[in-house]
């Protein structure tokens, strides 16, 4: 027993002082010199991640309109608001791109594309309140089957770190997003739910309701990520739109109606994700996302043609998105 422990502590010995000749300097043999370096990690090259994946969409897009309004002549008109709404369904499934670029470890610059691949199953609604001396009373309403749906997003946006930590850091910077949705409808059963007569229809699968909404908007931005691991991070952001400028245009192919509206508002936009690498390239992100709009504006509307009025009208809309994506990342692995 005693000549073993005497012939472990030789060979630990042994390997001490061995190591540092092959850590610092190189090992050389006749004719091969083999050198043992650590790993450098390069700082400050461009890197890019290319995310392709899809999201879960819900929410709606709602219009109200009612008075005051003003007719061709320059009459105005009193009245209560809202007097009609119209609620188009936003429950699809979208396809999403997305690049996220940092340059010199502080400059972020995103790019993220948006198109819908399927349509909604939710129902479009239409309500109206007419009665005057009970302008909460809903007097009629109706469902339209969704026919077609295109929706498509472009989001833009440039940032620089502000903070950074050992476990994440904190950007801020400024973006653009712009939106486009159609929808085509057509009525399934419109009724009148405080009985007035002549307002019950049922659809015959012809189209009714043409309807198109777009939304452009300037945002600031705040950007933040949370390193749990090497290959684990947390990513949040907030956006903040207060300047959105929205038109939409309603065609009521049954009464010869056409409405087109102008707004404006504000708009912001919360999204949260988390990111696991499997290698130093290939990783995978889930989240969700958040958009909320609000604006307010006027709608002018003509019958056959022939402009008729202009009305008050408000606008919102809801979108929440869960979603999944993969991809690559390009340039070294030194972070994010």
């Amino acid at each position: 027993m005693k000549v073993m422990n005497k012939s472990v502590l030789s060979l630990v010995s042994a390997v001490f002082m061995v190591t540092p000749v092959m850590a610092g300097t190189a090992v050389k043999s006749d004719e091969t010199t083999i050198s043992i370096q650590p790993v450098q990690q390069v700082q400050g090259e461009p890197k890019a991640w290319l995310h392709a994946g899809v999201e879960s969409w819900s929410g709606d897009n709602t219009y109200q309109i009612g008075f005051p309004a003003t007719d061709s002549f320059g009459n105005v008109y009193a009245g209560h608001f809202p007097i009609s709404e119209l609620k188009f369904p936003l429950d699809a499934v979208f396809g999403v791109i997305k690049l996220n670029t940092v340059i010199k470890d502080r400059l972020l610059f995103d790019v993220v594309f948006k198109k819908n691949l399927t349509e909604p199953d939710d129902y479009m609604e239409d309500r109206d309140w007419i009665t005057e001396s009970n302008p909460g009373q809903l007097d009629i309403y109706s469902d339209s089957e969704v026919t077609r749906f295109d929706g498509l997003v472009l989001d833009v946006d440039l940032a620089y770190k502000v903070f950074c930590g050992e476990k994440g850091w904190l950007a801020a910077g400024a973006g653009y997003m712009y939106q486009d949705f159609e929808w085509d409808t057509a009525v399934i059963r419109q009724w009148s739910p405080s009985g007035y007569p002549d307002f019950d229809y049922v659809g015959d699968g012809a189209l009714s309701i043409l309807y198109e909404v777009n939304y452009k908007m300037p945002y600031l931005l705040l950007i933040g990520q949370l390193d749990l691991n090497p290959n684990f991070r947390i990513n949040g952001r907030f956006a903040y739109a207060p300047w959105v400028d929205a038109e939409d245009r309603d065609q009521h192919l049954l009464r010869y109606k056409e409405n087109r509206g102008s707004y404006d508002g504000y708009a912001f936009m919360v999204a949260a994700d988390a990111m696991y690498d499997f290698t130093q390239h290939w990783f995978m992100t889930a989240g969700v996302s958040h958009t909320s709009i609000d604006v307010d504006g006027e709608q002018g509307s003509s019958f056959f043609g022939y402009y008729d009025h202009t009305i008050q009208a408000e606008m919102e809309s809801s979108q929440t998105a869960i979603y999944l994506t993969a991809g690559y990342r390009f340039g070294p692995f030194s972070g994010n």
